[in-house]
């Protein structure tokens, strides 16, 4: 896996852990806002809607998976954070 990894992945750059927490908060936004918006129009919710709810959900559960799987392999030492020392 490290092999693997080191292929795919060199340095993570802390950077890019703030950018994902950043993607992931506005696509929770985004669904929050549209959800709230389908809402108040008291009306039934459209197919249309109820596929765009699903895209955000689905963009949602794939984001934070791979942030699961990323802190686990930094947790795991698998990959190597810059201007973090292993202990």
């Amino acid at each position: 896996m490290r092999r693997s990894l080191k292929r795919h992945v060199d340095v993570i750059d802390p950077l890019e852990l703030i950018d994902l927490a950043k993607m992931i908060a506005e696509q929770k936004a985004k669904y929050i806002g549209t959800t709230l918006a389908i809402a108040s129009n008291r009306q039934p919710i459209t197919d249309a809607e109820l596929e765009q709810l699903k895209n955000f959900r689905v963009k949602i559960q794939e984001l934070e998976a791979a942030h699961n799987e990323l802190n686990e392999a930094i947790a795991s030492q698998l990959v190597e954070v810059k201007g973090v020392v292993k202990e």
